[in-house]
């Protein structure tokens, strides 16, 4: 999960994060969450071919490589985008502690898995 400070940044609070950032200037989910994650990785965001899921388990396999996590969401087509971007907020808060993401993040994974 992209679990480092590029997402804390861009989901934190205050009027110079990219979340705020993102949101004046998309007014839909699906390109608010397709900015905040290419803001975060300092790249185009998803525009990519995979699932949520198949995003999701390549990130899982990223370990603490924040590039890699990054290079998954990228390959995330942008409809899967706002489902991976919960999981990965979910992810966060659960800082990247797997238990607490498979007893926490039980709505975000449902839908990933459906994206």
């Amino acid at each position: 999960m992209i679990v480092g400070v590029g997402l804390a940044a861009s989901i934190g609070s205050g009027s110079g994060s990219l979340a705020v950032a993102c949101l004046r200037e998309h007014h839909d989910c699906t390109s608010f969450t397709v900015c905040a994650l290419g803001r975060t990785c300092g790249n185009a965001g998803p525009h990519g071919t995979w699932t949520c899921g198949q995003a999701a388990q390549c990130e899982g396999g990223c370990g603490n490589d924040q590039a890699c996590a990054c290079r998954c969401a990228e390959n995330t087509r942008r409809a899967s985008a706002q489902a991976l971007f919960l999981l990965d907020v979910c992810a966060l808060l659960c800082k990247g502690d797997g238990s607490c993401i498979a007893n926490q993040c039980g709505g975000p994974l449902a839908r990933c898995a459906h994206e």
